[in-house]
């Protein structure tokens, strides 16, 4: 009734205040149709009316009588009833349509034809608002690019502008950089923008937006609206956190909004300012997300590249140490395999000398006779340390010891080319003799399980890093080595390409690189070697070396055939190295 209240008919419980009865049903405000109830809402109600918990299905409807009473139906099923069938609710419903209209009968009877267009226009008005309230509600579920967004804005204004009957409505969005305002508007003159502008550009200027308010100028106390022949302006600020992001006017013409009106306009200005402030929002995570994201992958490839130095540190260290102790080697082996060589061929002499002056001898026993007492004695003493086998392995002891130490001295020798102690710049170096020095340094390595093919032209001299060049082609040779799981052949070939590049490819007849793999052989720290077997980079340093000598290292492979490696090298380089650092690891 007028009164707000509720006289309940049916009941154990006589009355109930209105605000009770609509803190348990919320929906009651929102339908003029046949509904059933929720469970919970059921259950709730059933509680505030009194009726126990026996009620299992339940539905209402209301009739408007007149203007300051409603009649509502509210029916419920217990347990022996059980819920209502589909059909059953169909008949409630054309009940409820029935009363419904014998209801607008009485009303038409007498109040006549108004109450009728009141009903109706009533009924219409909440039914537009629900929808665009629904709508926004939609919105507020979905994803915006820029122009999606700048429709969705434009629909929004329109749809509030219908939905409070408004004569003209225009929004700002502000740019937060610089304060500037955007006119979003559809069918305005361009002097209602201009003054709405102005209004906002001052009202922002004093301050006078604050959060979940909104401003309301009426042509009595407004000079501008007066002017513009308005009655009305209603002026929502839409915030995100503390800053106006836009400004919604929507104003009227004859006559001021009523209390319905405004709220549901505020609601709808409250719902746009949301989905704002998702939009913000989840761009600004978005965008974080791409920093940490971008951020992380720097990171990674930071990580990686100190890894990478590290480990070409611990490399450079490892070849530096090698050059030292090659050094060292070579200063104490070389005294002692000098005096061994001089001895030998002293020792080769004198043995000579000796030998001589027994053929002398022997002349000596042919004088004495067979049967001289010291002839004789020479012939059993001769029997007795076979004088004869001793006279030709002594030369064969001299020949095989002078050929040890030859092979001693150009051991240490290819020790020295290869970590090239004493050459740490850019110079001119013969490649076929820095190839066979590393090949005599891993040659206990390659000898068990491959033959060694070499293919050499007579090529120039190459303006190169000697050690670090020798250290690629050892990573190849041993690559090669470890990529035979039989006996194999290991084919070493040093050709010129054309006037400027020269190359050297290592081929082997092992089991070749997977496809998957192909791709990433260069990367470092990769390995199809078991763990703790290798570092992964040896590949990854090799290219290094070639790139910073500007040249590249390229390979060809068949899984089951084998593997060619193939580092091209300029003859000369393009700038003066003279004053360049000898590593290019880490570089």
């Amino acid at each position: 009734s007028g009164e707000d209240e509720l006289r309940v008919v049916g009941g154990e419980s006589e009355h109930c205040s209105m605000a009770e009865l609509v803190e348990v049903l919320p929906m009651l405000y929102q339908s003029y149709e046949c509904t059933r109830f929720e469970g919970e809402e059921l259950a709730k109600l059933c509680a505030q009316m009194g009726l126990g918990g026996t009620a299992v299905d339940g539905a209402y409807f209301c009739l408007e009588v007149n203007e300051t009473t409603s009649l509502w139906f509210l029916l419920f099923r217990d347990d022996a009833a059980g819920p209502f069938s589909a059909e059953q609710y169909t008949h409630l419903a054309d009940i409820a349509g029935i009363l419904e209209q014998l209801a607008s009968l009485s009303m038409i009877t007498s109040k006549s034809e108004d109450i009728s267009e009141t009903l109706r226009k009533s009924k219409k008005r909440e039914s537009v608002w629900l929808e665009s309230l629904a709508w926004l509600n939609e919105m507020g579920g979905r994803e915006f690019d820029k122009e999606q967004l700048l429709e969705f804005y434009r629909t929004a204004l329109f749809q509030m502008k219908i939905l409070v009957h408004a004569h003209a409505a225009v929004a700002f969005r502000r740019n937060l950089d610089d304060g500037s305002l955007e006119t979003i508007a559809d069918q305005e003159t361009p002097d209602f923008i201009a003054r709405m502008q102005a209004l906002v550009e001052e009202k922002l200027a004093a301050g006078e937006f604050k959060p979940e308010t909104h401003l309301k100028l009426h042509t009595n106390t407004s000079e501008l609206l007066a002017e513009l022949g308005l009655i009305e302006l209603l002026v929502y600020p839409l915030f995100i956190r503390k800053d106006i992001r836009m400004v919604i006017c929507v104003a009227r013409q004859a006559r001021v909004y009523d209390t319905h009106e405004e709220m549901v306009a505020t609601l709808f200005a409250e719902g746009i300012e949301h989905i704002i402030e998702r939009v913000h929002f989840l761009r600004a995570m978005r965008y974080h997300n791409r920093m940490l994201q971008k951020e992380k992958a720097e990171q990674e490839v930071l990580i990686s590249k100190l890894q990478e130095a590290q480990e070409q540190l611990l490399q450079q260290e490892k070849m530096a140490s090698i050059g030292q102790l090659a050094a060292g080697v070579a200063h104490e082996i070389n005294n002692p395999v000098g005096y061994v060589n001089s001895n030998i061929n002293s020792l080769d002499n004198y043995l000579g000398d000796l030998f001589s002056m027994l053929e002398v001898y022997g002349k000596a026993e042919a004088e004495l006779g067979a049967d001289h007492e010291i002839v004789k004695e020479i012939e059993q003493l001769k029997k007795d340390i076979d004088f004869d086998f001793m006279q030709d392995d002594v030369k064969d002891l001299i020949s095989e010891s002078k050929e040890g130490v030859v092979r001693v001295k150009q051991i240490v020798k290819d020790l020295k080319d290869f970590s090239h102690v004493d050459e740490a710049e850019w110079q001119w170096a013969d490649l076929v003799r820095g190839i066979d020095s590393t090949l005599n340094i891993v040659h206990n390595e390659i000898k068990y399980v491959a033959e060694i093919v070499k293919d050499y032209d007579d090529l120039p001299k190459v303006e190169c890093v000697p050690s670090q060049i020798n250290q690629v082609v050892m990573n190849l040779l041993v690559n090669a080595s470890h990529a035979i799981e039989e006996r194999g052949t290991i084919t070493i070939k040093a050709k010129k390409k054309d006037e400027n590049f020269v190359y050297i490819e290592i081929v082997d007849t092992g089991k070749g690189i997977a496809q998957e793999n192909l791709s990433k052989i260069f990367n470092p720290f990769f390995t199809t070697k078991p763990v703790g077997k290798g570092t992964g980079l040896g590949l990854s340093l090799s290219y290094s070396i070639a790139e910073n000598h500007g040249g590249e290292l390229s390979v060809e492979t068949e899984v089951g055939v084998g593997t060619a490696f193939r580092i091209t090298l300029p003859i000369r380089q393009e700038e003066p190295k003279a004053d360049q650092e000898a590593s290019v690891i880490g570089g």
